[in-house]
């Protein structure tokens, strides 16, 4: 990936990984297993050359080029620990290389589509749309709890709490469904369940909270 402005050129790996075992630290070093799909980093001939070709084609300065990896999931917090720690040793361009993660990326765009003004942008626009939803669901659940009076339940069943915030993007750990949590599911149940919708097939299902993982906290 490549993104340019007036005084600076970013030149990034960018690995999402969602679905699989993440982003492995011993092959962003160059050390083992995948090193080529991280060559741009970790191999000294190929980042000097990829520099060296930038500067010549975009007319940039060498320390005027930054490069950085992009990862959405990495394979452990220490995994990326050590990621970044060698990222911040290496010496190309205008400096070490810079890491960033899902969270920094999502964190990101939900505080640019907080703006009103129009952007011609697919991934921010794609956020409005999930913000503005979440908005009328929210509306919607506090008007059931207002207007609803609760189902009565056994005794002997406690009042369940709900971890999981809705708007959260998650994942089932036993058959790998995930989507987006649009709200709770009213189970005769100790465990809490809630809805989960996968947007891209256009399917809902029901699922108990302690059988997900979330992946992206809401960002409201």
């Amino acid at each position: 990936m490549v993104g340019a402005s007036g005084d600076r050129l970013i030149l990034a790996t960018v690995k999402s990984f969602f679905g699989s075992t993440g982003v492995k630290a011993n092959e962003v070093m160059g050390k083992s297993g995948n090193i080529k799909g991280y060559k741009l980093l970790n191999n000294q001939a190929v980042r000097d050359g990829v520099l060296k070709a930038a500067c010549e084609r975009y007319g940039y300065k060498p320390d005027q080029v930054e490069f950085r990896l992009y990862g959405g999931r990495f394979q452990s917090d220490a995994n990326e620990e050590v990621i970044r720690e060698w990222a911040a040793a290496q010496n190309v361009g205008s400096g070490p290389i810079r890491v960033f993660n899902a969270e920094e990326v999502v964190s990101l765009v939900q505080e640019m589509a907080k703006h009103k003004t129009y952007s011609d942008s697919p991934s921010l626009v794609a956020v409005k749309v999930l913000n503005f939803v979440n908005e009328k669901l929210e509306k919607a659940a506090a008007k059931r709890v207002k207007t609803t009076a609760p189902k009565a339940r056994k005794k002997y069943l406690p009042e369940p709490s709900f971890p999981i915030a809705i708007g959260a993007f998650v994942r089932s750990v036993d058959d790998g469904f995930e989507g987006f949590v649009l709200g709770y599911s009213t189970q005769n149940s100790r465990v809490p369940y809630v809805k989960v919708y996968d947007e891209q097939a256009g399917v809902m299902k029901v699922r108990s909270t302690k059988k997900l993982t979330v992946v992206v906290e809401p960002q409201i």
